[in-house]
């Protein structure tokens, strides 16, 4: 297997730009390289580097490589996993394109954006975890990816392009973190399986662009504003003492009662019976 290379003579850096046998089944990239006895460090895979290496199984990148170029694994229909090595700041578009034989794929927290297409049509990826490094997952970057059932989003997230997931269509649910500020055109369509979606923000501070769930999905907002405020506990208080009203006086009626008590006491006594009978006064 010999690879081919672009050398800087000035940085003493080199990148690799092609594959001499195309129908190699493996590759094994250097992290330098020796060029008229001179050392130069591999940093790079060039745009379309690999395209189309239709019996390429596996490939081993250095650590020193900082780029994957536009298109640089796309249609390696037969690659079923790689690893990018913690360096890559960004995956550029369609880089593994229509590696639809592709099931695991290890992105590492060096890496600020997903380029446009990047992974678009890996229809035997299974999953994927995107680190918490990056910022931008561009437009139809996973697109197609029919067998993806989980995806794991970082709230580093700001942006969620155009058909990002869009035919995805074994996603049944998915979080996306409040750091979403805003989500494209078709992000989701397409999307059968998908019945949840759950935004860890409020309504009014997303920007979804039409068209951007399956119509079917159920989309829940999970913002502070979205949360029902608690009930405050109420004490219940004790019932206020009645007190026992003091008994009314019918003042003239007392008068009336004492009234007619001396008018009983002013009258004579009548005489007893012997009085009556024996005659005395």
């Amino acid at each position: 297997m010999a690879l081919k290379f672009e050398y800087d003579k000035e940085k003493r850096t080199a990148v690799v730009c092609g594959v001499e046998d195309e129908f190699c089944e493996q590759i094994v990239i250097p992290s330098a390289v020796e060029y008229y006895r001179k050392m130069y460090d591999v940093v790079a895979i060039k745009t379309h580097a690999f395209r189309e290496c239709l019996k390429l199984k596996s490939v081993t990148i250095p650590n020193g490589v900082t780029e994957i170029g536009v298109c640089a694994f796309e249609c390696c229909s037969r690659l079923t996993n790689v690893t990018i090595p913690n360096g890559v700041t960004e995956i550029e578009g369609s880089a593994f394109c229509d590696c639809c034989s592709l099931t695991s794929i290890t992105i590492p927290n060096s890496v600020t954006e997903i380029g446009g297409l990047a992974f678009y049509g890996c229809s035997s990826l299974t999953s994927i975890t995107i680190p918490d490094s990056v910022t931008v997952i561009g437009c139809g970057a996973f697109k197609s990816c029919s067998s993806l059932t989980s995806v794991t989003i970082p709230n580093s997230v700001t942006s969620i392009g155009q058909s990002a997931f869009s035919k995805c269509s074994s996603l049944t649910s998915i979080t996306i973190p409040n750091g979403v500020t805003e989500i494209g055109d078709s992000a989701f369509s397409g999307c059968s399986g998908l019945k949840k979606i759950e935004i860890c923000n409020d309504q009014g501070r997303v920007k979804i662009d039409s068209g951007a769930f399956y119509s079917d999905v159920k989309v829940t907002y999970l913002g502070k504003d979205a949360q029902p405020k608690p009930k405050q506990e109420v004490k219940e208080q004790p019932a206020p003492e009645v007190a026992t009203p003091a008994p009314t006086i019918d003042l003239d009626k007392l008068i009336d009662a004492a009234a007619a008590e001396k008018q009983r006491e002013a009258q004579p006594k009548k005489k007893g019976f012997f009085a009556r009978l024996f005659g005395k006064k």
